[in-house]
């Protein structure tokens, strides 16, 4: 049909009111109704929740004209879920609306590890903040290479990555991942925020489950950097060192707050004796301290604090970056132990070859006698030479009072693992010395070619 303008339009059929009425009477039931009377019913009660939706008439139109509200209802109803159900704080962050989702990839293992170091890196933001996030599930086909590529900004390198699913999820198969089932700690676990979408274990829980993966000195120097003052990280001068010729080395220590405290693993590892590597943690926390200040100052004291067996010295309980209140100031001792009351200083040729800060080790040496706290002064080259460590160490346990009993008769033996263990030495410093190996076989004094070498190899050591 047209109206008076031309336009075409579709004509509603209309209803006869006998068919009208047909439909809302409602059939009899008994013999005392009357299909002539009609029993009217009462109006809902506004305050009765469960009426206070429905409304009398044709249920056909009332359909028809709420339909858009009722949409517009439930896209709130399902935006208020979804933001309590994920967690997620109002409005969301850029990340999850890039890349269209509210869940979280929870990393672990060496991933978290490499994520964790990469925020201390130069350039980096460096700051770790904790949330509380939903564990996502990654698909095969479809999100697997997008999850890939967005852990890999997050400063993982590894090829192999490590995720975390929820405990009753389906375990995907995506080539170069690893899936781990989420273990649920005791407490309320805050989760590491990564950024573009990517958290992590809490320091404590990471720390716990990577701790079956490592060897023991593996744990320790991981247990003194998180709870230390630095991060390794790559060295970013790698490439142009091995191009010079120099002893390179691939990483480096980058200075970072602590992320956690001795104290706090412990606790953490003791109420969650559940979890796989809780035990083998709380063995290597025993000779864990807080406030390192660098890796070759936690070497010393890793050495200082293992026993005989472990091939240490056993020197007793230290603290780490101790403050001794001097007449000028506070000073700070690099190791305190307990025992005697001494400050063993590592003194660095990088840092403490200048005439001011040797005037400056002076003056603060003199001060620490005066208040009664004996200094003992160990180089970098005696650190690493497992010999002129041994002569150091029998002249702090004159000065402790606490001789040195070693009843092991395969201690050297041990000593030496632990130092190849702390110091390991470059694939081309490793392949200079078999090759010196094979072509000397008799003692002969070093050239000063490899002087030179080894001088090199000790800065480069303390730039680390």
């Amino acid at each position: 049909m047209t109206d008076a303008n031309g336009a075409c339009f579709q004509q509603r059929p209309q209803v006869k009111p006998e068919a009208k009425n047909s439909a809302r009477a409602k059939p009899q039931t008994g013999p005392r109704q009357n299909a002539s009377k009609t029993t009217r019913q009462a109006p809902p009660s506004r305050t009765d929740p469960a009426t206070a939706l429905k409304k009398p008439g044709n249920p056909q139109r009332n359909s028809q004209h709420s339909r858009p509200y009722q949409r517009l209802i439930d896209s709130c109803n399902t935006f208020e879920r979804q933001r309590s159900t994920f967690l997620l704080p109002a409005p969301y962050p850029p990340t999850c609306m890039r890349y269209g989702m509210c869940m979280d990839i929870c990393v672990s293992d060496i991933t978290e590890l490499e994520c964790l170091r990469a925020l201390a890196a130069p350039g980096a933001a460096g700051s770790v903040q904790s949330k509380e996030t939903q564990l996502s599930i990654p698909a095969g086909n479809t999100y697997g290479p997008t999850a890939i590529k967005r852990i890999k900004s997050c400063g993982a390198t590894s090829p192999r990555l490590h995720i975390v699913l929820p405990k009753d999820a389906k375990r995907p198969h995506i080539k170069n991942i690893v899936f781990h089932r989420y273990v649920e700690p005791k407490g309320v676990e805050q989760f590491i925020d990564f950024g573009a979408g990517v958290t992590g274990l809490s320091i404590e829980h990471f720390y716990v489950s990577i701790c079956s993966r490592l060897t023991f000195i593996q744990r320790l120097q991981l247990g003194f950097e998180l709870c230390g003052w630095y991060a390794i990280v790559p060295n970013p001068e790698y490439e142009d060192e091995v191009q010079q010729g120099k002893t390179a080395f691939k990483t480096v220590a980058a200075p970072r707050s602590p992320l956690t405290t001795v104290e706090k693993l412990t606790n953490f590892a003791q109420a969650n004796r559940h979890i796989r590597g809780a035990g083998i943690a709380l063995k290597a926390l025993r000779y864990v301290a807080d406030n390192a200040r660098s890796p070759e100052e936690a070497k010393m004291a890793i050495v200082m604090r293992l026993p005989y067996r472990l091939g240490g010295y056993n020197r007793g309980p230290l603290h780490m970056d101790y403050l001794v209140d001097g007449t000028s100031g506070l000073r700070r001792c690099d190791v305190y132990l307990e025992i005697g009351k001494v400050d063993v200083e590592y003194g660095s040729t990088l840092h403490h070859a200048s005439a001011k800060a040797m005037q400056e080790d002076s003056r603060r040496t003199n001060e620490l006698e005066a208040l009664g706290v004996s200094v003992v002064n160990i180089t970098s080259k005696e650190l690493r030479d497992p010999k002129l460590f041994h002569i150091a160490m029998m002249r702090l346990a004159r000065i402790q009072g606490r001789p040195i009993h070693i009843q092991i008769d395969d201690f050297e033996a041990r000593r030496t693992s632990l130092w190849n263990a702390l110091f390991p030495k470059p694939p081309a410093a490793k392949a200079a010395d078999e090759n010196s190996t094979d072509e000397n076989s008799t003692d002969e004094k070093p050239s000063n070619e490899s002087a030179d070498a080894s001088e090199t190899e000790e800065a480069q050591d303390e730039k680390r």
